[in-house]
């Protein structure tokens, strides 16, 4: 009896090693996703163009939306103004992948939120932008991956 309760607790010990390997230790700010940390500065209707003032002093403009909701990921919509943003490849030791959007014609650009999104070199770049096509300002970004991922998680 008594090796057989040994031989459980070293079992459930192992399992819950097991376990806590698979999930991330995330950091302050940020979120869990899809087992990946995540940094989220956003959890409800924002505008972005105070969290991304430095990139509008680059030459990218305001960014607004309908509404953000990234813990529900919300339907949102992108805003029916003319926008074009260009993000900070790197800071912080974070990569940012966020969307860029230029509305012509009632017809927008989006960056695709995949694991492999960057893959050319940024080194000593200041703004990346992989950008999507067919997107309209119609369309809900929900369907895409929103987030801004710490770089060690891609390396």
């Amino acid at each position: 009896m008594t090796f057989s309760l040994c031989f459980l607790g070293v079992g459930v010990f192992l399992l819950g090693n097991t376990l806590a390997g698979l999930t991330p230790s995330c950091l302050p700010g940020e979120v869990e996703l899809d087992d990946v940390c995540v940094w989220s500065p956003l959890t409800a209707t924002s505008d972005l163009s105070d969290t991304f003032s430095q990139c509008a002093q680059q030459g990218g403009q305001p960014f607004t939306f309908t509404s953000f909701d990234l813990l529900n990921n919300a339907r949102t919509l992108l805003s029916v103004e003319s926008v074009e943003l260009f993000v900070p490849a790197i800071k912080n030791n974070y990569t940012y992948r966020w969307l860029s959007a230029a509305n012509s014609s009632n017809t927008a650009s989006a960056a695709f939120f995949s694991d492999d999104v960057i893959n050319s070199d940024v080194t000593g770049k200041d703004c990346v932008t992989v950008m999507k096509s067919n997107f309209t300002a119609q369309d809900c970004i929900s369907d895409f991956r929103f987030i801004c991922s710490r770089g060690d998680q891609y390396n």
